[in-house]
């Protein structure tokens, strides 16, 4: 499903919610130069369609290669010898506020250059776990790895 106008240009952040799934479809979009695929289980993409402008998709997933450097919050992410592009996630779950439960994700795009892959991490975390960059980020680099790796 492709964002209505009225959440385009909306950031990231606390009070917002996506699916996992949507999640990742709309970070694929940014990865593919701004052509949106709806997402399969089998080997079967659609033509696509523009849903940002290829340029503007570049310069997001440069920005977003900053979060994996050393000064991001995803470093952990890192995979050897290849360039990520991701985003941190955490946020306080609604039903479980009293607790300080936590939904801590990273989801990222590698290799850079020519992404093949998109890979999402998302785990529920207790207040004493970490933030998505502690949690998911070191998750998500291990399946890069292996998924480029195929």
């Amino acid at each position: 499903m492709v964002p209505s106008p009225a959440t385009v240009g909306v950031a990231i952040g606390e009070g917002l919610e996506a699916t996992p799934i949507q999640l990742a479809a709309s970070f694929a979009a940014l990865a593919n130069g701004g052509i949106y695929h709806a997402p399969t289980l089998v080997r079967h993409a659609d033509a696509g369609e523009r849903v940002v402008r290829e340029d503007t998709a570049r310069t997001v997933m440069a920005m977003l290669e900053g979060v994996t450097g050393d000064h991001g919050t995803g470093k952990a992410a890192r995979v050897d010898g290849v360039r990520v592009a991701g985003k941190t996630g955490t946020a306080e779950l609604e039903a479980d506020k009293s607790d300080g439960a936590y939904y801590a994700s990273f989801v990222g795009a590698a290799p850079l250059d020519h992404p093949r892959y998109v890979v999402l991490v998302g785990a529920e975390a207790p207040r004493d776990r970490g933030t998505g960059g502690q949690v998911a980020a070191p998750v998500f680099s291990r399946v890069m790895k292996r998924a480029l790796a195929r």
